[in-house]
């Protein structure tokens, strides 16, 4: 319908409307006409496959991941080709003829075909995830008040380096988080999801370097084998097993489940966009109805455009229709209108989190395994309470609590993104706060071990001492673990050089004896990071549909050992490499 919606529109301008005023007009004003029609086609052509290609992900409300912006450069060089462009048909048509009418006639087959050919496809994936939301119960899971339950939550983008800020300013998250160590030296081995989740999931045998030397396996079965290592491992160990949204398994989005199938002990869910109130899902319908067209006229037209069209996100539609769909709008350093509908899609998940939650009297050990990305949504948000509204001004709060960056004499850089990220950060453990809240209300939380992980973080230079000389940002691998065992009660510090490679350790610790990876046979533990440099993948092609082979598409390669924070305990090692050594 959304196909529908768009041609509808389009037809009804290009043809129905341009075909009102064409036949009004003169015939010598007919020939300005049909020459625009054949210079904007081509105009149109070349801006959609020759420029704007490395934008980032687009969500399913149709915003990007990323700010949209363009340099000088880039917009000079499109200007140049347009007008060359321009100049060439306008030629071509004058001498053309009847000829410019026949390639214009072909043109609309052929792209016809490529879209009949296109919606097939989409409309089978699409499907697919029908299927899958529509087998699945509400999401649930089940905690025990007199077993053991173990609980491995991974928050995607979360900033470890934030947590003694957050902690400063919401001094009351301490008792929330009693029990929770906090690992301040914690490293990431990727900087991108694709890169870093084998590893959290699946351990050391599944770093990228491993993986890389795994070189006659897809990256999408190794991947899923990773997402599979600790499900598997705790239900054949008598857990009561649920998982919730694994990133990205099968290298789908959203994720597939079916890589579950044949494990009657593990129940799966993608929660992502459940928690939705109906009335506002359905306006998110209309909105897209409309901007499906108007994304399609942003990637056709000249760049120099493309931000005024779109507009943040919201694609110019009127302030009444404004929403968590169309985007947040900055309007200043601490203002915005609008809010990011990824963010409130897995903000709500977290929201939700107490009502999903079954204690239970029945003596069991239960297992659950999830990922959630309100952390890699950057968004304004209000505070004090940093919830998303509609309208956000935060002038007042920022002037009057201008020092809460700055812990010892360190002070992070906190403008525009990097502001932004520490408000969904900031977000996210007020919510898990909630929920460690009604889990000690009912009885489950001193018997549960929580692991809180992020893949990775984002380089957004905070700090000047934690950039490299060649510009590389440690930030982008400092990442996020906290840690509550059994019958912990104080909040503590630990300098330890963790990894994200030893969450499923962690996990298994004293519940499994003996874990062994289910599907390679080889022990789990923390490898050998006490001895030998780990080894670090930087690459910013993070697409899984471009890079999906048997290994990671060539990138730079670090060593990291004892202290990651510090930029002398990192190494380039190799460039443009696939493996930073012989195999």
């Amino acid at each position: 319908w959304y196909i529908v919606s768009s041609f509808c529109i389009a037809f009804g301008t290009f043809v129905l409307w341009t075909g009102v005023f064409y036949y009004l007009a003169k015939p010598s004003v007919r020939v300005y006409f049909e020459r625009g029609v054949w210079i904007i086609s081509g105009i149109a052509i070349v801006d959609y496959m020759f420029f704007g290609k490395d934008l980032g992900l687009l969500t399913s409300h149709l915003q990007l991941e990323n700010e949209l912006s363009y340099t000088i450069k880039d917009m000079g060089l499109n200007a140049v080709v347009v007008l060359f462009t321009a100049l060439v048909l306008y030629c071509f048509c004058k001498k053309g003829g009847r000829a410019v009418a026949e390639i214009l006639g072909i043109g609309v087959i052929a792209f016809s075909v490529m879209t009949g050919i296109n919606i097939v496809e989409i409309n089978r994936s699409v499907n697919s995830v029908d299927r899958t939301y529509a087998e699945k119960d509400k999401p649930g899971f089940t905690l025990s008040r007199t077993g053991k339950n173990v609980i491995v939550l991974m928050l995607d983008r979360g900033m470890g380096e934030y947590i003694p800020y957050i902690f400063q300013e919401k001094p009351e998250l301490e008792e929330k988080f009693s029990g929770f160590t906090y690992y301040s030296n914690m490293l990431s081995l990727g900087v991108k999801t694709n890169f870093s989740t084998p590893s959290l999931f699946g351990g050391y045998e599944y770093t990228p370097i491993e993986l890389n030397r795994r070189d006659r396996e897809l990256l999408v079965d190794k991947h899923d084998e990773a997402l599979k290592v600790m499900p598997v491992l705790f239900e054949r160990n008598g857990y009561k097993v649920t998982v919730m949204d694994p990133p990205v398994a099968g290298y789908q989005w959203p994720s597939d489940l079916s890589i579950y199938d044949g494990y009657s002990g593990i129940k799966s869910y993608n929660t992502w966009g459940i928690f939705v109130d109906p009335c506002v899902a359905e306006q998110g319908v209309r909105s897209n109805k409309r901007n499906f067209f108007c994304y399609g006229i942003f990637k056709v037209a000249p760049i120099c455009f493309q931000e005024l069209i779109y507009d943040k996100g919201g694609y110019n539609q009127a302030e009444l229709e404004i929403n968590y769909l169309t985007g947040q709008r900055r309007e200043g350093p601490y203002t915005a209108t609008g809010m990011r509908g990824t963010f409130v899609d897995n903000y709500n998940v977290l929201a939700a989190l107490p009502d999903i939650t079954e204690p239970v009297e029945e003596e069991c050990n239960t297992f659950l395994m999830m990922a959630n990305e309100a952390t890699h949504e950057s968004t304004l948000l209000q505070e004090p309470d940093y919830v998303p509204q509609m309208r956000v001004d935060n002038t007042e709060y920022a002037e009057e609590y201008a020092d809460r960056f700055t812990i010892d004499g360190r002070k992070l850089k906190m403008e525009g993104e990097q502001l932004s990220h520490y408000h969904v950060n900031m977000a996210a453990m007020l919510k898990l706060g909630e929920w460690f809240d009604y889990m000690r209300e009912n009885g489950v939380y001193d018997n549960t071990r929580i692991i809180i992980v992020s893949d990775h973080g984002v380089n957004l230079y905070h700090r000047d001492d934690l950039v490299l000389e060649d510009g590389f940002d440690i930030e982008y691998n400092y990442a996020l673990l906290m840690v509550k065992d059994f019958g912990s009660s104080e909040l503590k510090t630990s300098e330890d050089f963790m990894t994200c490679a030893d969450v499923p350790a962690l996990a298994v610790e004293g519940v499994i004896e003996d874990p062994i990876n289910p599907f390679t046979g080889k022990e789990i533990g923390y490898g050998d990071k006490g001895i030998n440099p780990q080894y670090v993948i930087a690459s910013d092609v993070y697409d899984i549909f471009v890079n999906n082979g048997n290994q990671f598409l060539p990138g730079n390669w670090y060593t990291v050992q004892d202290d990651m924070r510090k930029p002398e305990n990192w190494k380039l090692v190799a460039e443009d490499t696939v493996l930073p050594e012989k195999n």
